[in-house]
């Protein structure tokens, strides 16, 4: 039950990886669990999903691949930028001029 969400998930789907992350709402915000990413909430969970995906490479490759072309749209410069905006603003800055 964690919101954090850091650079180190992405940096995994950006690779082709299949990310395996605990359960993170704040990466819940941008890619959907079981299509880009696969979550685990014990290590019962996480020791059986390794098995499913280790013994299933269609499965294991789709959501890998899923998943890195979620992380390239996400980091398209236009979304980068809207959520600097967000941001901003959230801590009472000025938004960024657009050109």
């Amino acid at each position: 039950d964690k919101y954090h969400f850091t650079h180190r998930n992405l940096e995994v789907m950006f690779t082709g990886s299949l990310l395996f992350s605990q359960r993170c709402f704040g990466l819940d915000l941008y890619v959907q669990e079981g299509i880009d990413y696969v979550h685990f909430d014990s290590v019962d969970d996480v020791v059986e999903k390794l098995e499913y995906y280790l013994n299933n490479d269609e499965a294991r490759k789709k959501v890998a691949k899923a998943g890195q072309t979620k992380a390239r749209e996400l980091f398209a410069e236009q979304f980068v930028w809207q959520e600097i905006d967000k941001a901003l603003v959230i801590y009472n800055y000025q938004k960024l001029k657009s050109e």
